[in-house]
């Protein structure tokens, strides 16, 4: 009788508790990794909103100043400086300049003048230039981003990091080590492209 009342009063109670105690650690530790995990997505996020912003910026700027000067410029010089910038600068695996619309990319670029970044085929951004006499798109700048470059830097922040980026349909663009099995995951929406 003793026994049962002991087990029934003291042991029981502590097999509940610690039970309750390990459950409620191993939640608070799962909140911690959603937490950290969570911060982690939004610093990636901020660099590749940096990053689109600023590449965009640089071919906007570059499309400003070559349509200022495109009765000056041969399409030979204008491909010259384009391989200068991309010796230059490791964002852009590759910059073309067209002057006829090739693309539904390009297409949508002439019809709203505004940059487009397009993840098509290869990710690219397509920046149109804009005659500011006439407002006629005269031509376009292509350049695909070097995708690579950009996991180096978010491999630079956490290299364990289990890592994809989606384009608008839900393609991967991109994607560091393995998935790690969770029951959680955080997702983040980029303000310069329709990725997350």
């Amino acid at each position: 009788m003793r026994r049962s009342l002991y087990i029934l009063l003291v042991m029981i109670p502590c097999l509940v508790g610690s039970v309750w105690i390990v459950l409620w650690q191993d939640e608070q530790q799962q909140q911690q990794w959603l937490e950290e995990t969570r911060l982690f997505a939004n610093i990636h996020k901020n660099d590749l909103d940096r990053f689109l912003a600023e590449t965009t910026t640089k071919l906007e700027t570059l499309a400003f100043i070559v349509s200022k000067h495109m009765t000056t410029l041969s399409e030979k010089d204008i491909n010259d400086m384009l391989q200068q910038i991309e010796k230059q600068d490791v964002r852009f695996h590759h910059i073309s300049f067209f002057s006829e619309s090739t693309s539904s990319a390009m297409r949508l670029a002439k019809a709203t003048k505004q940059t487009i970044i397009d993840s098509d085929h290869t990710t690219t951004i397509v920046t149109p230039i804009v005659d500011e006499k006439t407002n006629d798109t005269v031509g376009f700048f292509v350049a695909e981003l070097h995708m690579d470059y950009i996991k180096k830097r978010i491999k630079i922040i956490d290299q364990h990091a289990s890592f994809r980026l989606y384009d608008e349909r839900g393609t991967i663009l991109f994607a560091t080590n393995e998935l790690r099995p969770s029951h959680e995951t955080v997702t983040v929406h980029l303000n310069n492209a329709p990725w997350n």
